[in-house]
């Protein structure tokens, strides 16, 4: 099942059927959303005073949440060179994720440098030709 943040309108159905003093249960179901999900939201989003939900804090609430989120900007263009110098040398993205750790460098996993390998190749780059083991058989000759 695919995941999909809560719309301002499911948040406003959440309220209303918290009034008419529905369980959490029954309000999952009739929005086709898990119990759980509906648990979190109402947790997540109390009113602070009262302890109550309301749809508008919660939407508030979540669209400051949404907008302090990182978006890919985590790691600087130093960082990167780094990696990439590693790379060159023939090292592993799990080699190059461990040694920046030990250096105490910003924490990038083998995963984010295997995702940056990708980006690079669809545009061209050719450090992708560094891997080893399975992915170097398919290396252009």
């Amino acid at each position: 099942m695919k995941y999909t943040q809560l719309s301002e309108e499911e948040r406003y159905r959440i309220a209303a059927l918290r009034v008419e003093g529905k369980s959490l249960s029954t309000i999952a179901r009739r929005l086709g959303r898990a119990p759980s999900t509906i648990s979190r939201e109402v947790s997540r989003n109390r009113y602070p005073t009262d302890g109550h939900y309301r749809a508008y804090h919660a939407e508030r609430m979540a669209r400051g949440r949404r907008s302090k989120a990182r978006k890919g900007t985590r790691f600087g263009a130093s960082d990167w060179k780094s990696v990439v110098r590693l790379l060159r040398l023939d090292w592993s993205p799990q080699q190059v994720s461990g040694h920046l750790k030990l250096k105490g460098h910003p924490s990038m996993s083998h995963e984010t440098i295997y995702q940056y390998l990708i980006r690079d190749r669809r545009h061209g780059g050719d450090l992708w030709q560094r891997l080893r083991g399975a992915r170097k058989q398919r290396r252009k000759r």
